[in-house]
C-alpha cells in the first residue's frame, strides 16, 4: 500500500445572491479503483445563502480521492454587522471487493483576504473574519463508532481567527486531519463523511456607517482521501566490476583497422609515445582556445583514407570532438600521416599504426590522444570513461571484431535477413551484395562458386531470421579465396553475395555481408574462433573485487606517485613500513601536524608536488592525496631512484626519502612516515591504485496502471543516485554510479514516486547489496625464499567431520595440534614446522573419538612440487611427496608461511568501526567509502 497525497484545488470568487432557503444539491455516484464514493451532497447551513458554494467534484486519477473545486467562501456586511456564511458536504463511501476503510484524510488549504469599500476607519480593528468546522465519520457496517470531530482551530497555520493587517495583505492556512478508522471498527467497509466549512466575518463600524464590506476566504480548498488503492514501484540494485583499459599497456594486436583520436591540443612536445622513433611531429599547437576547431588533413594515400568517413580529411572538428581513420582495404597501413590546422597554426603528425610498434590507451601524439582502437586480433578497445551516471559495464562484444590469421574451413553465418550494406566490410572489388531480403523467410542458400561439390551448406534450406547455417569445405582443406551465394524465398531469388575467404581480406567475426552475418569460424590452423556476443550476466547480486592488484606494483618506471596524508594515524611516527633495502628514510619529527605543506628537496626545478601545501589530516570521511611527478619542458618524465622531500606543519618537519625506481620493492599500501602510497603511474603499465571500482545498477519498473512520476532513486550511504523521473506504466528505468571501495560493504537503495496521486512504496523494501573487498589476489611468491616454511594451511575436502592430529616427522613426534570436529570446507592451519625434519604426518580420525580413519603426510621443504606455488592452490594433498596412494589425499591446499606467505584465499576486508586499523593494505580500513582523487595530469600548452 501507498501512502497518497493530498490534493489541493482552487476556488474562483462571486458574489452571493439572495435566496431566502436553504441550497441542496446531489452531485452523483463517484466510483473508484479502490471505493466508491456514493451520494455526494452538498447543503448550506445559513438563509439566504445561494442553492451551492461548491463545484461538482472529480475523481481523482488513483480512485481514492475525491476532489471539490468550489467557489470562494464570500461574505457581505454592512458596518457593525456581521454574517455567517456555511456549507456542508456529506458523502457516503463504500470499499470495493475484499477492501476496507483503514483511514480518512482530509487537506483543507488557502487564503483569507480581507478587504473593506470604501475606506472607513482603523483598518486593524473594523473588520475580522474566522473559518471553523469539523469533519465527522461515521461507520454504519457493523454498528456506529464514536464521530470523530476534529475543530480547524489549532490545527492550521496561522490560528483559525485571522485580523485585516494594516496592509491589507493575505494570510495563509493549512492542514490535514487522517482518521484512523480501522482502530475503531477494523472491519469497516462503508461510512459517511460530513464536512462542515464556516466563514464568521465581523464587519467593523467605521466612521462612516452603513456601508458595505466583503470578506473573502480564498479557499477553502478540499480533497477527501479515502483507502489509497495499492501502487507500487519495484527496484533491483545490481553491480558489476569495470575493466577499463588502462593507459600505457600496448591494445595494437595484429593489423590496425580503425582508430580514434581526441582532438586536444597541444605541441609536439606533448607527445608521449615515439614509437621507437616512428611517430612523427612537427610544426605548431593548432589549438588556441577550448572552443576551436580544426581541419583534418590526410597526408599519405590520402584516395584510401578516411578521417570520420571523409576520404582525404574532414573541417570543423571542435576541440574535444574525436577523429577516426579507416582504409578503404580494411587494415590501416605501416603509418598514417595526417596534417591538423587551426587558429594556432599548422601540425603535421605520423602515427605508426601496424601495431609493429606500440599504442596504448591514451598515447598522446602532439594535439591528439589515442582514445579507441579496433585491431584484427584485439578486437575493439575503447579508452575513454564515460560521464557520471553512464555505464563502463557496457556487454563484452567477445570475440566480435577478432579476424582471421588463417585461411578458414568453415564458416558459421547467421541469416538476418537485411540489405546490402554501404560500404561492405570488404573493399568492393572483393566484395559484392545485390538485392535485399527484406526480412523474407524462410530462405534457401546455396553456394554459386567455384567447386561446388567441395563445400557444404548445413542446412541449405527452411532458415529463418535469426537461424545460422554452416558453409563448410568437405572436398577440400580449406575455402576458396573468394565464395559466391545466392538467397532465395519461395518468390525466388532475393538476394547474391560475393565475398573473399582466404583471409587475405578482412574476415572477422560479426563482419555483415547483406542478410549474411559472421559468428563463428574454423581456421586451417584448428583454431575455432566463436562470436558468441552474449556474456551472461554482467551485474550480479553481490560482488566482489580487490582492494588492489597482486603485487609487485612498481614493474616499471614511476611516471607519478600518488601519497595520502595520514599523519601519525598509525603510530608509526617517524619510520617506514617497507625500508626498500635502506633506500626508504624518515627523519625528524614523528608527527608534522595539519595542515603541512610538502617541499622537493631534490631536483625541486623539475620535481613537483600537486598539492604542496594545506594538506590537512585524514578524517573519517576525506583524505589529502598528493600528487608526486617529474616534467621538463613540460613534458612528463620518469621519477629519479630517489625521491626526496620535506613535509613541515605546525608539529615540525619531517623528511621522506623513497626509492621510486622499482628496483626496490614500492607497493600500495606501503606507508613511509606520515603518508602512505595509494597510487602508481607507471611507464610501461599503467596506473594502478588503491581501492576496488564498482559500478552499481538500479533498474526501477512501474508495474502499475499509470505513470510514475518524480521517481527518486536514493542509496544508503552514497545517497541521491536519480530524482524528478518518469517512468511510463509497466516500464523500466535504469540509473547507475560507479564507486570506489575500499572495504566491504553493504547498502541498501530506496525508490520513490507517484502515481496518479499517490505516493507509491516500493517492492522489496529496502534492496540490499553486498560488495565484498578482498585482500590483493597472492603476487609472487619463491618457496625457496620463504624457507623454512613453519606453518601450513590446509581445508578438509572429505565428506564428515573428522578429528586431525598432527605431528611433527611422524606419528609419537611432537605433537603440533589436535583440533577436533573439523567439518567439510574447514581450514586447519598448523604451526611451528620449521627445521628438520620437512615431513608432518596428520592423523584423520572420526570425530569425537579415536576410531582411526587414515593419515596424511606433507612434504615441506619445497621440493614437493604439488605444494609449493600459486599453481598449487585448491589442489588434493596429503599423500606425501612420493604421491603415497595408502595415504588421504582428501586436503586441499590454502597457503604456507615462512619468510614469505603464499596465501590462496585472503580474507575479505570487514567494514571497519571506528578508530583506525593496521598498517599497508588496512588503510583502506581507516576511511571507507573513501573517494580517492583521480588521478591528475597537466596538459602542455
Amino acid at each position: 500500500m501507498c501512502k497518497t497525497g493530498l490534493v489541493t484545488a482552487l476556488f474562483s470568487i462571486f458574489l452571493l445572491a439572495a435566496p431566502a432557503a436553504f441550497g441542496q444539491v446531489n452531485y452523483g455516484d463517484f466510483l473508484g479503483t479502490g471505493v466508491d464514493f456514493l451520494q455526494v451532497t452538498e447543503t448550506t447551513q445559513t438563509p439566504p445563502d445561494p442553492a451551492v458554494l461548491w463545484d461538482a467534484p472529480v475523481l481523482n486519477g488513483a480512485g481514492s480521492g475525491l476532489e471539490f473545486f468550489p467557489p470562494n467562501f464570500t461574505s457581505i456586511c454592512a458596518a457593525g454587522s456581521s454574517d455567517i456564511t456555511s456549507s456542508q458536504l456529506q458523502t457516503t463511501i463504500m470499499a470495493q471487493g475484499a477492501n476496507t476503510i483503514d483511514e480518512v484524510a482530509l487537506l483543507e488549504s488557502g487564503d483569507v483576504t480581507l478587504t473593506k469599500f470604501p475606506p472607513f476607519g482603523d483598518p486593524t480593528t473594523n473588520a475580522s473574519a474566522s473559518l471553523g468546522g469539523f469533519l465527522t465519520v461515521i461507520e454504519d457496517t457493523g454498528g456506529p463508532i464514536v464521530p470523530v470531530v476534529i475543530p480547524f482551530a489549532g490545527t492550521f497555520v496561522p490560528a483559525s481567527t485571522f485580523s485585516l493587517p494594516g496592509d491589507f495583505g493575505a494570510s495563509t492556512w493549512q492542514g490535514s486531519f487522517l482518521i484512523d478508522v480501522a482502530a475503531q471498527v477494523p472491519n469497516a467497509t462503508k461510512a459517511i463523511l460530513q464536512l462542515n466549512n464556516t466563514l464568521d466575518s465581523n464587519c467593523g463600524a467605521g466612521a462612516t456607517s452603513g456601508k458595505i464590506q466583503k470578506k473573502s476566504v480564498g479557499g477553502p480548498t478540499v480533497a477527501l482521501i479515502v483507502n489509497p488503492t495499492p501502487c507500487d514501484l519495484l527496484i533491483e540494485k545490481t553491480c558489476c566490476l569495470p575493466t577499463p583499459a588502462s593507459p600505457g599497456i600496448d591494445i595494437c594486436e595484429g593489423k590496425s583497422v580503425r582508430a580514434v583520436f581526441e582532438v586536444t591540443g597541444g605541441g609536439c612536445d606533448a607527445t608521449t609515445n615515439d614509437q621507437e622513433g616512428k611517430a612523427k611531429c612537427s610544426g605548431l599547437d593548432p589549438v588556441l582556445d577550448p572552443g576551436d576547431t580544426v581541419d583534418i588533413t590526410v597526408l599519405k594515400d590520402e584516395d584510401k583514407v578516411s578521417v570520420n568517413g571523409n576520404l582525404g580529411g574532414t573541417t570543423g572538428v571542435p576541440v574535444g570532438s574525436t577523429i577516426e581513420f579507416t582504409h578503404v582495404d580494411g587494415e590501416l597501413k605501416a603509418s598514417t600521416k595526417f596534417r591538423v590546422s587551426g587558429p594556432g597554426g599548422n601540425q603535421e603528425l605520423t602515427v605508426h599504426t601496424s601495431c609493429s610498434k606500440s599504442l596504448a590507451c591514451g598515447d598522446q601524439f602532439g594535439s591528439v590522444q589515442l582514445v579507441e582502437l579496433q585491431t584484427t586480433e584485439g578486437g575493439t578497445t575503447v579508452c575513454t570513461q564515460p560521464e557520471e551516471g553512464g555505464t563502463q559495464c557496457t556487454p563484452p562484444q567477445g570475440q566480435v571484431g577478432v579476424g582471421c590469421t588463417e585461411r578458414p574451413v568453415q564458416i558459421v553465418f547467421e541469416y538476418t535477413g537485411s540489405a546490402c550494406q554501404n560500404p561492405l566490410p570488404q573493399p568492393p572489388d572483393k566484395a559484392e551484395c545485390a538485392g535485399d531480403p527484406a526480412g523474407a523467410q524462410p530462405v534457401s542458400v546455396t553456394y554459386t562458386g567455384k567447386d561446388p561439390g567441395k563445400f557444404t551448406l548445413d542446412p541449405a534450406s527452411n532458415i529463418d531470421v535469426g537461424e545460422t547455417f554452416s558453409f563448410t569445405a568437405t572436398g577440400r582443406d580449406e575455402l576458396h579465396s573468394e565464395s559466391q551465394f545466392l538467397i532465395a524465398d519461395a518468390g525466388g531469388v532475393v538476394q547474391n553475395l560475393r565475398l573473399h575467404t582466404s583471409c587475405s581480406q578482412p574476415l572477422a567475426c560479426g563482419d555483415e555481408f547483406g542478410a549474411l552475418k559472421i559468428v563463428e569460424f574454423t581456421q586451417k590452423d584448428g583454431t575455432v574462433v566463436s562470436c558468441d556476443t552474449d556474456p551472461g550476466p554482467l551485474f550480479q547480486q553481490a560482488c566482489e573485487v580487490p582492494l588492489a592488484p597482486p603485487t609487485p606494483h612498481c614493474t616499471s618506471k614511476v611516471m607519478e606517485l600518488q601519497l595520502a596524508y595520514i599523519g601519525d594515524a598509525f603510530g608509526l611516527g617517524c619510520g617506514v613500513s617497507n625500508p626498500q633495502d635502506g633506500k626508504a628514510s624518515c627523519t625528524g619529527v614523528d608527527d608534522p601536524g595539519s595542515p603541512v605543506s610538502v617541499t622537493i628537496t631534490k631536483d625541486p626545478d623539475k620535481v613537483f608536488a600537486d598539492p604542496n601545501a594545506g594538506i590537512n589530516a585524514p578524517t573519517m570521511t576525506s583524505v589529502d592525496v598528493v600528487s608526486i611527478f617529474k616534467e621538463e619542458g613540460g613534458v612528463r618524465k620518469e621519477l629519479a631512484s630517489t625521491t626526496e622531500f620535506d613535509v613541515s606543519g605546525p608539529g615540525g618537519t619531517q623528511s621522506l626519502a623513497i626509492h621510486t625506481s622499482c628496483s626496490q620493492p614500492l607497493n600500495l599500501g606501503d606507508v613511509f612516515g606520515s603518508f602512505a602510497v595509494v597510487g602508481i603511474d607507471r611507464q610501461d603499465d599503467g596506473f594502478v591504485g588503491l581501492g576496488g571500482q564498482v559500478e552499481y545498477q538500479y533498474t526501477v519498473t512501474n508495474p502499475n496502471a499509470g505513470d510514475a512520476t518524480n521517481v527518486g532513486v536514493l542509496d544508503d550511504p552514497f545517497g541521491l543516485i536519480a530524482s524528478g523521473e518518469t517512468i511510463p506504466a509497466g516500464e523500466s528505468k535504469t540509473f547507475f554510479t560507479t564507486k570506489t571501495l575500499y572495504a566491504t560493504l553493504t547498502n541498501e537503495a530506496f525508490v520513490s514516486g507517484e502515481v496518479g496521486n499517490s505516493t507509491c512504496t516500493q517492492t522489496p523494501d529496502p534492496e540490499e547489496l553486498t560488495v565484498t573487498v578482498s585482500l590483493p589476489p597472492q603476487g609472487s611468491f619463491d618457496c625457496s625464499d620463504a624457507k623454512p616454511i613453519n606453518q601450513l594451511s590446509m581445508e578438509w575436502a572429505g565428506l564428515q567431520n573428522v578429528r586431525i592430529r598432527a605431528w611433527k616427522g611422524s606419528v609419537g613426534g611432537t605433537l603440533l595440534k589436535d583440533q577436533d570436529n573439523v567439518m567439510p570446507s574447514d581450514v586447519v592451519t598448523v604451526t611451528g614446522l620449521g627445521g628438520s625434519p620437512n615431513d608432518q604426518v596428520w592423523e584423520v580420525f572420526q570425530a569425537g573419538t579415536l576410531n582411526k580413519i587414515g593419515e596424511s603426510q606433507f612434504h615441506i621443504s619445497c621440493s614437493d612440487s604439488n605444494m609449493n606455488g600459486i599453481e598449487d592452490c585448491g589442489k588434493a594433498q596429503g599423500d606425501g611427496k612420493s604421491d603415497d596412494p595408502a595415504k588421504l589425499n582428501d586436503w586441499l591446499f590454502e597457503g604456507m608461511k615462512g619468510d614469505q606467505t603464499l596465501d590462496c584465499t585472503p580474507d575479505p576486508i570487514q567494514t571497519p568501526g571506528p578508530g583506525f586499523c593496521g598498517l599497508g593494505f588496512e588503510l583502506a580500513l581507516l576511511l571507507p567509502g573513501l573517494m580517492w582523487l583521480h588521478r591528475r595530469r597537466r596538459t602542455a600548452s
